[in-house]
């Protein structure tokens, strides 16, 4: 029976999972789109393939190595230990785009297209080592009902906190770095503050994780018997399918509900951080429930070249202004209403 400490440490883990998955699936394609303006043809292409297809390969790739894997500190182990800081190097690495501290002006850009797609798969190798011996720990290092149950319930307030940290927190920590560094700065120093944040809690979880000798001994099965055993066993095939189910509606809330404006018309003045910009897009949508402010007509504010608006509603990385030329609009509107009523 081990330690509530040592549950606590191995359930603390959680949170890294959470924090580096939600923060990725969210964040990535608005960051290379609407901060770094890469081309969103080239964007959806390098993720497609680096992020989509090679994930569908490395997971399997890693669980076999992993599963043959004998060292005196068992077989997940090492992969947590020497994946971890790798994964963090990767992860601020992704929203470090070699840019020289302005976007883009040529969308097309090829070498930032192939830093995006090796950058992506190095980190989608990195974090799948350790959160798959992560994962597959669990099962080998608790054996008892009572003690799974128990750290079960750390792993999932560890991943609330994890998906909170990576959902909305991320537009907090870029809109108050972006005041100082700048809205390239800002990625950069929030993926250093979340990958360590992320770090430091797979590093937390190797004070609780202890391989059991039997586990960590035991034999692997080979590939084809593995692939026949997996689909033939029908709980884990009931399992699979209502986490793909969950996996999906979390995938479509992350991307619909809080993501992600693409491309819009500006209309006049200065330019505004991309995360204001895209924060105040929202703003203007939700000032229906609002009292402080009269609520303008989306289309008023983004015009025809906005193809996608979702977002978070984040007032802290805005200041509370009107948006003056969206009330010109509507007053003008209003005047020339009254105008052909009165005629």
């Amino acid at each position: 029976m081990k330690s509530r400490f040592a549950k606590i440490a191995y359930g603390v883990g959680n949170l890294g999972q959470a924090l580096f998955f939600n923060t990725v699936q969210t964040f990535l394609i608005f960051f290379y789109t609407d901060v770094v303006r890469l081309d969103p043809g080239l964007v959806g292409l390098a993720f497609a393939i680096s992020y989509g297809v090679w994930n569908a390969i490395n997971d399997p790739l890693v669980g076999v190595l992993s599963d043959r894997t004998r060292t005196r500190w068992g077989r997940r182990i090492p992969y947590i230990a020497l994946g971890t800081p790798l994964t963090f190097i990767l992860f601020v690495l992704i929203w470090s785009p070699p840019l020289g501290g302005s976007p883009l002006t040529n969308p097309s850009h090829v070498g930032i297209f192939f830093y995006f797609a090796i950058i992506i798969a190095l980190f989608d190798l990195a974090y799948t080592a350790v959160s798959v011996t992560y994962t597959a720990l669990f099962p080998e290092a608790f054996e008892d009902l009572k003690e799974r149950t128990e750290v079960s319930i750390y792993r999932q307030v560890a991943a609330m906190i994890g998906t909170a940290l990576g959902l909305a927190i991320t537009p907090v920590i870029v809109g108050a770095l972006s005041e100082r560094f700048g809205d390239l700065g800002g990625w950069t120093g929030a993926g250093v503050i979340l990958g360590l944040v992320g770090g430091g809690a797979f590093g937390f979880s190797l004070l609780g994780s202890r391989e059991r000798k039997e586990a960590s001994e035991e034999k692997a099965l080979p590939l084809t018997v593995a692939f026949k055993e997996t689909f033939t066993n029908r709980s884990f095939l009931a399992f699979v399918g209502a986490n793909l189910m969950i996996c999906y509606v979390w995938s479509w809330l992350s991307h619909g509900a809080l993501l992600h404006q693409v491309r819009h018309r500006r209309r006049g003045g200065a330019d505004e951080p991309d995360i204001r910009r895209h924060v105040r897009h929202l703003d203007g949508f939700l000032s229906p429930l609002e009292k402080d402010r009269p609520a303008p007509g989306l289309e008023a504010h983004a015009g025809p070249g906005c193809d996608a608006l979702c977002g978070l509603h984040a007032p802290r990385l805005v200041r509370r202004q009107p948006a003056a030329g969206i009330r010109d609009d509507a007053f003008r509107r209003r005047g020339q209403l009254r105008h052909h009523a009165g005629a």
